[in-house]
């Protein structure tokens, strides 16, 4: 984008100064009228983020980029996005709900699979993007992530950069970009380089390099990069790239972006709904895989109990984006690292999102809560002959156990599958609800288990909370 235009013709926003005459900003004021894009609307981060937005503040207007799938189309998919208990004290309130919009769209399509129409509409009345769409597969295939997480990223910045009135966007990574840092490290808000050798490494060069192999030769030379670098897996050095490539359109297009970066976000902590889980990932699929006895064995366990679990409330999550946000919009320049390291003055601002050094919780904390719950309230299905059990505190994670118990799920679910299809299990008689509920945790809790190995063996970073 060429000087004085697209986001250099945005609306000023002049930050207002508190009483000790430093200078703040009011995410209702940045909010109020505005129009408001959010990719991802409905993954579990994106859905906090609208209904917040409708709930607390004078939005204008949210469109939602949406795809059709499996069959269901991106109507259908908002349609049941509002129903969902999680928007219970808005979906009732016609004005609130006829703010959303639907931009049928999809992120690995060029141009966002926008028609011309809405691709103008957009890019003339956007102001604040909130980027939340990303495949949280931990170790899919290299090509596949960076496809879903690199390209799809680098399609909506090419879009914002036409965005006439946009005043903020907001990227929400995680907090693991940074993994591969020694273990107990302390994570600065800032984007850190990758080398070879003494050389930085250049994120689209290297993406460009991965997207032209073919996808076996890829998973190879990804995974020379992987352990050459620290990270455990795809997922978190495909976002540590697409970190990079967001803070390059921040330095060459004066794009106005700021970098969120959540560390394991669980369930809501208040409003609209207390303990609300969007998704089964991370924390909340290690408890529901206790309940329903897929783990549980101690050698399921593969950390060490007195380890930091750096987990954050999802509504947690999604103040700090709005947050993000309105400070951006309001030019706010709090960067405490361009004076010693003069490096990252250009950066955007990145703001943590965890628990680990402002209210830590420690594994076995989190172990002994979920193991009272499932002791108080037993879930309706659980596997036969599966029992709950006691974690140790001088407990330390055997690498061959954990393996051999995730192999040993996999198995269970495996099998559950078949016995599905064959429509042959009939062991507990219970509502279609919860059925589906069953089918889904034995789906996915592989996943989780396979990422618990993972932070076992490698670096486990503290993150430092500054704001």
């Amino acid at each position: 984008m060429a000087h004085g235009s697209g986001v250099d013709q945005a609306v000023e926003a002049t930050p207002f100064a508190a009483s000790d005459g430093s200078p703040t900003y009011s995410i209702k004021q940045e909010f109020s009228g505005a129009t408001v894009m959010v990719t991802g609307a409905s993954g579990y981060i994106g859905s906090l983020v609208v209904e917040q937005l409708l709930r607390t503040t004078d939005v204008g207007k949210i469109y939602v980029l949406i795809r059709g799938k499996r069959g269901t189309t991106a109507q259908e998919r908002l349609a049941q996005l509002l129903q969902k208990g999680l928007f219970h004290l808005v979906r009732d309130n016609p004005r609130l709900l006829a703010k959303v919009e639907l931009l049928e769209g999809d992120l690995n399509s060029d141009g966002l699979g926008l028609s011309q129409h809405e691709l103008s509409l957009v890019q003339g009345k956007v102001n604040i993007l909130i980027h939340s769409a990303a495949s949280i597969q931990l170790e899919a295939d290299v090509q596949h992530t960076l496809s879903s997480n690199y390209l799809g990223t680098r399609r909506l910045l090419a879009v914002a950069t036409q965005m006439q009135a946009l005043r903020a966007m907001v990227h929400v990574s995680t907090a693991y970009v940074n993994v591969n840092f020694p273990r107990g490290s302390t994570v600065d808000e800032r984007i850190f380089p990758l080398h070879f050798g003494q050389q930085e490494v250049h994120h689209a060069d290297l993406v460009d390099d991965l997207m032209s192999l073919k996808p076996a030769a890829a998973n190879v030379r990804a995974q020379m990069f992987l352990e050459m670098w620290g990270f455990p897996n795809t997922y978190t050095m495909g976002k540590n790239l697409t970190e990079k490539l967001v803070a390059s359109y921040h330095k060459q297009h004066g794009l106005p972006v700021a970098i969120v970066r959540p560390s394991l976000v669980t369930g809501l902590a208040g409003l609209p709904y207390p303990g609300y889980c969007g998704n089964i990932a991370g924390p909340v699929g290690m408890g529901i895989a206790m309940a329903v006895g897929l783990f549980d064995k101690l050698e399921s366990v593969a950390m060490v109990p007195t380890h930091v679990w750096d987990a954050v409330p999802g509504d947690v999550v999604c103040g700090v984006i709005l947050a993000a946000a309105a400070a951006t919009c309001a030019r706010m320049d709090i960067n405490m690292y361009s004076d010693a390291v003069p490096a990252c003055k250009a950066d955007p601002m990145v703001v943590h999102a965890g628990t680990s050094t402002t209210y830590p919780i420690s594994l076995c904390e989190a172990f002994y809560a979920g193991f009272d719950f499932v002791r108080q309230n037993p879930p309706p299905v659980r596997l036969p002959g599966s029992a709950l059990f006691k974690l140790p505190l001088d407990y330390k994670p055997d690498e061959e156990a954990v393996k051999r118990c995730k192999y040993w799920t996999g198995w269970k679910v495996r099998g559950r599958e078949r016995e599905r299809r064959n429509k042959s299990y009939a062991r507990c008689v219970h509502t279609r609800h919860l059925r589906k509920l069953e089918e889904g945790v034995f789906r996915m809790i592989p996943k989780p288990c396979a990422s618990f190995r993972h932070l076992s063996s490698q670096p486990d970073p503290s993150v430092r909370a500054r704001r």
